[in-house]
């Protein structure tokens, strides 16, 4: 506007802070009656714009003529008008967004709740139906057309006024991490454990549908999910380990095993630390194989696979041996692969079910080639509240095969010794053991018991692990 002023007769300018509060108003009215970048009727927007406005309340309201300001903005380059001035629109749809956000922070909450509000259940949730040979994700919930405006009314709001992005949260929890990611350093750590804690609340209700917990989960991964590098102790005892008449009781010492697979979030620090790149990691023949070859997981940029809190893929099992060998000496404390038996003990529980929550398969419980909600990719760790197991591990089942310390095919009944982890047992170029499934397997693939194998040297965009912790 101090630019168009230059161009402007004196006697045909409007103050800037007169056109700048009437465009407000007309941006926000044709957001909410036509969304972005309709052409309007000029005759329609002039009805809704103000004859006059109110810049400070201790002073009369200042003349702000419908026509006047149109042209101007014009000139300005603000909005687009045809030869003979019949319809209006923004020249561009930020342009549109800023206006509408000046006068979003001068209205009430609760007249903006339903502009906020998404559907949220699964019973509320639009029927999406994946086209025929589509394998893309599912896209995420149906936009209101207000959440660009509202991010930029949080980010413009005076600094350490955070009651707009606390009004967004009690509509919108996902709507007020994305408003908290771009206001970082502005917001207080009071309102940043709200979002945080309302995010994982979301991810926790299995009511709440699907795309809304993807979306959810997502987000604290660029927040900063909490919940990464979780642990769980599996007590000493017993459990029925196989099925059918392999089927055998095996007993285990107690150990901690991640309550989650290992995240891109935590594999990142191993490629900054040069993992591939040192050779006291690796075995031999990972050493060879992989680190020859690449110096980082096949996977690693595709945005498909590659966000902070999804689980690491396409690692061959030696990458899975190097990580925990860096991550010992890092933490000074044994970090390993779980043998065969600790991953199954730790997915199922003790009772020999088939699945971790019983031994009925349902489809609505983890992330596989399944049901009528298929995601064609991996999904943040632990958006699957339902399909956790007895002792609280989550996507022991679907979402990404997790290598094994085992050799390939060690007999039943099983011998739980001690020497999966010697350095001469890891060396080598044996078939190794992978459980528990992937996005991409059936529902028989994802059993407890079932017992997979692959060669050492990679996985595609299949293979992820998580890790034993030995006191």
């Amino acid at each position: 506007l101090d630019w168009a002023k230059t161009k402007c007769p004196p006697d045909q300018w409007l103050d800037a802070d007169i056109q700048s509060e009437a465009l407000s108003i007309m941006a926000f009215e044709m957001q909410a009656r036509s969304g972005f970048g309709t052409r309007v009727k000029t005759e329609q927007i002039k009805s809704i714009m103000p004859r006059q406005v109110q810049l400070d309340p201790k002073w009369p309201p200042q003349p702000s003529p419908p026509s006047q300001i149109l042209r101007l903005a014009a000139k300005a380059k603000i909005i687009e008008m045809p030869v003979d001035n019949s319809t209006v629109r923004f020249s561009h749809q930020l342009i549109q967004e800023y206006f509408a956000a000046h006068q979003v922070l001068k209205k009430s909450p609760a007249n903006m709740a339903d502009l906020w509000r998404w559907p949220w259940y699964e019973t509320e949730m639009p029927l999406w139906l994946r086209p025929e040979n589509n394998y893309e994700p599912p896209p995420p919930p149906p936009p209101t057309g207000w959440e660009e405006t509202t991010i930029l009314a949080v980010g413009s709001a005076l600094e350490n006024d955070n009651q707009l992005l606390r009004s967004v949260l009690e509509i919108n929890p996902i709507l007020a991490g994305r408003c908290l990611l771009q206001i970082q350093d502005r917001c207080n750590l009071n309102d940043r454990k709200a979002i945080i804690d309302r995010l994982l609340k979301t991810i926790s209700d299995p009511e709440v549908a699907l795309r809304v917990r993807i979306s959810a989960g997502e987000l604290l991964g660029s927040l900063g999910d909490p919940r990464i590098g979780e642990m769980i102790v599996i007590p000493a005892g017993k459990f029925l380990m196989g099925e059918g008449r392999e089927q055998h009781l095996l007993y285990l010492s107690e150990y901690k095993i991640g309550k989650y697979p290992v995240t891109n979030a935590e594999y990142k620090l191993f490629l900054a630390a040069d993992g591939y790149k040192n050779k006291s990691y690796w075995t031999e023949a990972g050493w060879q194989e992989i680190c020859q070859k690449q110096d980082k997981p096949r996977l690693w940029h595709d945005d498909r696979y590659n966000k902070p809190n999804q689980p690491v893929i396409g690692l061959s099992w030696y990458a899975c041996v190097a990580y925990c060998r860096w991550l010992s000496r890092e933490t000074g404390r044994l970090i390993r692969l779980p043998t065969e038996a600790e991953w199954e003990k730790a997915a199922r529980g003790i009772d020999g079910r088939t699945y971790p929550w019983g031994d009925e398969f349902e489809a609505v419980r983890l992330n596989a080639r399944e049901g009528n909600q298929k995601v064609c990719t991996t999904t943040p760790i632990g958006i699957y509240q339902s399909g956790k197991s007895p002792f609280g591990l989550f996507d022991c089942s679907g979402n990404v095969w997790e290598w094994c310390a085992t050799r390939w095919k060690k007999p039943y009944p099983y011998l739980a010794d001690k020497k999966e982890w010697d350095s001469e047992y890891l060396e080598g170029q044996n078939l190794r053991v992978l459980r528990g499934g992937s996005w991409n397997y059936k529902a028989e693939a994802t059993r407890c018991a079932n017992r997979f194998k692959f060669q050492p040297y990679g996985w595609t965009e299949r293979g992820g692990f998580r890790f034993v912790v030995q006191d």
